[in-house]
């Protein structure tokens, strides 16, 4: 008990003393702005990365894209965190004439998931609080800024040709030709009917090798993709009023002779969402995407995105005994970040468990076996729970 006090004491002392006030020098972070919107259109300045382009909003429905291709739209999407795939927690800022040309991703992809500094009115913008007519626009970082789009060369909206394997049951899967190779689908097909959740033409349709019994069905590439996988990206959602199902992530090196283990499972949701999945396999890769059960409810695939594998950079290996203290019951005192800093530590999914600012005197977290990865400004440290 008094270790939870301790926790939740840190908690409304970052919430209270750190909050912004919407200043040039103290700005509202993206929560902050969302949580203060009231449509009054009054002018703030914000803080947040660019996470992504905002398209349109449309019958209900929005229009985005978080990871490259990217079309230039006039309006950014800037979230707290640099690999927020969540719309809620997403704010949009129009550009507008004055920085649409210098600054919109398409022309300027070194500008994603970068940090930056805007100031405009807080007001409705796409049905949603966001950021228009802007008088200040600063990206953070020093110049030339890096472009971290050119990791994201794997793009595939599912909207090529595809060949069935027979003309009297669409489950019995078929070849998928698109702008990325070869797909194999295999209890699964090319949905391109009104009932199919997809973003264009078709997406993939996953289900079962039989009407309502088999295997689950699943998509796979027929192709390497060189410079191995980092992160995954894809859309998905049920077909018609389907529900209850869940996706599983496979990986092979050695040309799809053997996929392993599942590196990551989902169950999907209802609505049309994107998912996100930490891969970090080196060298040629190929991916499968498959239905996690037996059930006959049918998933849509879409708009997947694969970034390259990349080394990380400055990472420590520290073992947890190392450190300066750690609780008898599975838990770790961090002392050694430096002051006035904010650190983001993250499980070996990718998910973020926990973020906190200005640890200067110590914090105490309680964590089970396994691995982590602790991210302040410099560097990112892997933390090794035995």
């Amino acid at each position: 008990m008094k270790r939870f006090l301790t926790l939740c004491f840190f908690s409304l002392i970052f919430f209270v003393v750190f909050a912004g006030s919407g200043t040039e020098t103290d700005p509202f972070t993206v929560a902050q702005a969302i949580a203060k919107y009231d449509n009054s259109s009054k002018t703030y300045w914000v803080k947040g990365y660019i996470v992504g382009e905002m398209r349109d909003f449309s019958n209900n429905k929005y229009f985005y894209e978080l990871a490259p291709p990217f079309s230039g739209t006039g309006a950014y999407l800037l979230a707290d965190n640099p690999d927020e795939i969540n719309l809620s927690k997403c704010f949009p800022v129009q550009l507008g004439t004055a920085y649409i040309d210098n600054y919109n991703l398409e022309e300027n992809p070194q500008y994603w998931r970068k940090e930056v500094l805007v100031c405009g009115l807080l007001r409705d913008y796409f049905a949603m609080p966001g950021l228009k007519t802007l008088t200040s626009l600063t990206v953070s970082g020093s110049m030339p800024l890096s472009d971290e789009t050119k990791a994201w060369n794997f793009y595939e909206d599912m909207d090529g040709s595809y060949q069935a394997a027979s003309a009297s049951s669409i489950f019995a899967g078929g070849t998928y030709a698109g702008e990325t190779g070869s797909w194999k689908l295999y209890g699964a097909t090319w949905g391109d009917s009104s009932n199919d959740s997809k973003w264009g033409k078709a997406a993939a349709r996953l289900r079962l090798s039989e009407a309502s019994t088999g295997n689950p069905g699943y998509m796979q590439m027929e192709f390497d993709k060189p410079d191995g996988a980092g992160i995954i990206r894809f859309w998905s959602g049920y077909y018609d009023t389907d529900n209850g199902g869940s996706l599983a992530v496979y990986v092979s090196t050695n040309q799809g002779q053997s996929w392993g283990n599942a590196i990551a499972q989902t169950a999907i949701a209802k609505g049309w969402k994107e998912y996100q999945f930490v891969l970090n396999v080196p060298g040629n890769v190929r991916v499968r995407i498959m239905k996690a059960e037996n059930g006959s409810a049918g998933i849509n695939v879409d708009n997947i995105r694969i970034s390259d594998y990349k080394v990380p950079n400055a990472v420590d290996k520290i073992n947890v005994t190392q450190l300066p203290y750690r609780n008898t019951d599975g838990g770790i005192l961090l002392k050694y970040l430096p002051e006035n800093e904010e650190f983001r530590l993250f499980n070996i999914t990718g998910k973020l468990i926990l973020q906190r600012q200005n640890v200067n005197s110590g914090l105490f977290i309680g964590l089970t076996r396994g691995v982590y990865f602790l991210k302040n400004k410099e560097k990112t440290y892997k933390i090794i729970c035995q």
